[in-house]
């Protein structure tokens, strides 16, 4: 509020001074009284962060509040929009497929059944149309590739182009839903899958990430410190916290015991530390509860030797693990390459892998082949499988001459092979009409 003029005593006090102190009362009630038409016309107490800073930083929170709890009732609208659109189309199409069900079980002529196989064919049409439906600019059936539509014509068939993650959304601070259906799980895109069945397990190296590694434990990697003792020189303590790479880890260690001859280098199996001494009672341990030690598999509180070999820390493959890493180091085929075929495709396809370097340059070979097929990496990182695009149809995988698609456990047909899989999953009948064994006759 504009402040009260104050009384003044002028009795021992110059013109000047009284004049000055009249002057400062008047302008301090006027920017009292400016500020007062100021909150009257805009209708804030405070218009600016200066005007009460303890206050502004109070409305400034609540504005963020305010805002974060919009975006998830704007986020919340969206799920509900897009559900009811999900809905909607899913129904639309289980009425397409009981009609085309209808129709490939009605009886009649020759003309009739050639009326209702175009009838069907158009069935299809507007079951893909439904299958690509949008909601505010999602395709509703793409998973989290919900920019582009995920189903299209492809040869002699549809192939999926979607995503088999769901789309997810934060709903409050502490909660995030998937909210999307892929178009794999409700059409049954896929046709078929070839489940990689050789671990390519490869060798670590300097610029392998201890993101990719699964651990001595199989639990990760835990960056903590570690406890380095030679039995001669005083204990090293070596922080890893700041590693990223496997060379890190090394350089970290012979950082901190370049002084007292103490060494780390990769192991010469490929897929382990070692750890060196110039004494014969190198020990490792960790820091407090920490699990460093053991994650990396250098963990020895024991001792007694000047050598600590590490466990295998069991390397998950990535995008960038190098061809001669794969296979314990061994690497494998890419000279020959490997065949896809695939039914609804009118080319068989001759993978050429001479050039790949990488793991990744493998996958992106595959899957510009234009064979209707998507190399991925398995959940666990220790192989790879072939997903099958296109709906309805059947694929192989063999070779070229070479060892290329066994190398990597692709090969759609191998000694393991279970009967039961063979004839698109129809399998082999090994028992005759009279329920005795089977058998089949070769002449020559």
């Amino acid at each position: 509020m504009a402040s009260a003029v104050r009384p003044m005593n002028f009795s021992r006090v110059s013109s000047l001074m009284t004049t000055n102190l009249v002057l400062n009362n008047v302008r301090t009630n006027s920017v009292d009284l400016l500020k007062a038409q100021d909150q009257l016309s805009s209708g804030l107490r405070i218009g600016r962060p200066s005007d009460s800073p303890a206050e502004a930083t109070t409305v400034m929170n609540l504005d963020l509040q305010l805002e974060r709890f919009n975006q998830f009732l704007s986020n919340m609208s969206f799920i509900s929009d897009f559900t009811a659109g999900a809905d909607n189309a899913i129904g639309q199409a289980v009425n397409l497929v009981t009609e085309a069900i209808a129709l490939a079980l009605a009886d009649g002529d020759d003309a009739e059944l050639a009326a209702n196989a175009g009838l069907i064919d158009s069935s299809i049409e507007q079951l893909m149309t439904v299958a690509n439906t949008q909601i505010r600019g999602q395709y509703v059936f793409a998973g989290q590739n919900g920019t582009q539509p995920p189903f299209e014509s492809f040869g002699a068939g549809i192939l999926f182009t979607g995503s088999l993650n769901e789309m997810e959304t934060r709903v409050s601070d502490e909660n995030v839903v998937a909210y999307s259906i892929n178009g794999n799980e409700l059409f049954g895109a896929m046709s078929s899958q070839v489940v990689g069945i050789a671990d390519l397990n490869p060798d670590i190296s300097t610029a392998t990430l201890l993101s990719d590694l699964n651990g001595a434990r199989d639990r990760g990697i835990s960056k903590g410190s570690i406890i380095i003792n030679d039995g001669t020189n005083p204990a090293i303590t070596v922080d890893l916290s700041s590693a990223v790479t496997v060379g890190d880890v090394i350089n970290l260690i012979n950082d901190a015991g370049s002084g007292i001859g103490i060494t780390a280098a990769l192991g010469a199996d490929g897929t382990s530390l070692a750890v060196t001494s110039g004494t014969a009672d190198l020990t490792i341990v960790e820091v407090g509860t920490g699990t460093t030690a053991q994650d990396l598999g250098i963990y020895d509180a024991v001792g007694g030797d000047n050598v600590v070999l590490g466990q295998d820390v069991d390397a998950r493959l990535s995008l960038t693990t190098p061809v001669t890493a794969l296979a314990g180091g061994a690497g494998i085929d890419t000279l020959s390459g490997l065949e896809i075929t695939n039914s609804k495709v009118n080319q068989t396809g001759a993978i050429d892998l001479s050039t790949a370097t990488t793991l990744g340059d493998i996958l992106n070979t595959i899957n510009q082949s234009g064979m209707g097929v998507r190399a991925v990496v398995n959940s666990n990182g220790s192989g790879i499988n072939l997903h099958n695009l296109l709906s309805g149809s059947s694929m192989g995988i063999g070779e070229l001459g070479g060892t290329t698609a066994t190398d990597l456990g692709i090969r759609s047909l191998v000694g393991t092979t279970p009967l039961s899989e063979l004839n698109g999953g129809k399998g082999v009948h090994v028992t005759g009409q009279d329920g005795k064994a089977g058998w089949i006759q070769i002449t020559n």
